[in-house]
């Protein structure tokens, strides 16, 4: 019995790995057909005034229109103030958060920052776990559907080529059809807030699979029971965020604060894509914004490395990018990102855990 204990963890430790070989095996695929004499010399070449114009967008423009969406989501649901005077998460407050938390995603693999933005306005302003959860939920929901809607006008622009139509309208499709039904079947969903006895029984479904001396068929039926209960939990967050945040303006002011933010990240593109020489027009940077977006969202490697790289340069190739200049321009778009962010997240985070614990009431 006790040998057989290890097996799972080795398994699991095994699963994680997998994003992180996939991503290796893109960059395995993509560099032997490139010339990095070639990409030094575009970087070496590149306009930095532009890639510093890139940075200054992400900072004043990305990242504070990413909170604000946030903010906005957060502010309907219940919470017990911790403390005397609690008023809720200030702007300032949530900015340093949410730097801690990029900062601790470029450094370390599985997108391990989310756990801040769960934890801290639990822990400082009493926002109930599963709250936080479900704002986080519906903060991708609502980032698929501000995409979606920044890719709409340019599937309807009349001179974008073949080659960026089709991805973008195939994209647009498909993200608002499964933002509406995600949206109906939450809504259908029974909303109860508590939905730990129906984790708890997935766990166990999943230690029932993990029992070697069962036979495969009653390992096989636990996982699928598992995995049953453990989507029904989910929608059952997602069912109460739907509820608590299902008001117009809600909906309306994190829609405009998070299509403020994709607008900034393809001007960063367009920015670093000018800066080494591609002249695209900007239906093909929202293509190459579209296409990374994809690319990283499943979490692989700490920041995202190779992986965004590989997205950028297959959507440039596409486009008719040479691979130099797309890794080029996917190297300074990478950088012009993270490296800022996260020198200031390093800051926040010392910040998140140095700052005293509010008087509790």
């Amino acid at each position: 019995m006790s040998g057989s204990r290890p097996q799972p963890r080795l398994r699991r430790r095994l699963l994680r790995l997998v994003p992180m070989l996939v991503a290796i095996a893109l960059l395995a695929l993509l560099l032997p057909k490139l010339d990095l004499g070639r990409v030094l010399r575009v970087i070496r070449d590149a306009d930095w005034r532009l890639v510093a114009l890139a940075v200054l967008v992400n900072l004043v423009a990305n990242v504070p229109c990413r909170v604000m969406r946030w903010w906005t989501l957060l502010r309907p649901l219940p919470r017990k103030p911790v403390s005397r005077g609690d008023r809720g998460p200030t702007f300032g407050e949530l900015l340093s958060l949410t730097l801690a938390s990029y900062a601790t995603n470029n450094l370390l693999p599985a997108r391990a920052g989310e756990a801040l933005r769960t934890v801290q306005p639990h822990r400082r302003h009493g926002y109930p776990i599963g709250s936080t959860v479900a704002s986080q939920l519906m903060e991708k929901l609502v980032e698929a559907a501000s995409m979606a809607l920044l890719g709409l006008p340019m599937v309807l622009l009349a001179h974008a080529t073949p080659e960026v139509r089709w991805p973008l309208g195939i994209f647009v499709g498909a993200t608002l059809a499964g933002v509406l039904l995600v949206l109906v079947v939450a809504h259908r969903a029974p909303l109860e807030a508590d939905t730990g006895p129906v984790e708890k029984a997935a766990a166990e479904d999943v230690a029932a699979a993990r029992e070697t001396r069962r036979p495969l068929g009653e390992r096989l039926r636990a996982l699928g029971h598992s995995a049953r209960l453990r989507g029904k939990a989910f929608l059952r967050r997602l069912a109460q965020a739907v509820r608590l945040m299902n008001s117009p303006h809600v909906w309306l002011q994190s829609l405009l604060w998070s299509w403020g933010s994709d607008i900034a990240d393809v001007a960063t593109i367009g920015l670093c894509l000018y800066a080494v020489g591609v002249h695209l027009g900007v239906p093909a940077w929202c293509v190459v914004f579209l296409a990374v977006n994809l690319a990283i969202m499943i979490p692989s490697t700490p920041g995202q490395v190779g992986v965004l790289e590989a997205g950028a340069v297959l959507a440039l190739g596409t486009l008719g990018v040479g691979r130099g200049e797309a890794l080029a321009f996917a190297l300074l778009y990478h950088a012009a990102n993270v490296i800022p962010v996260t020198l200031a997240g390093v800051i926040a985070l010392r910040r998140q855990w140095r700052s005293p614990e509010p008087e509790r009431v």
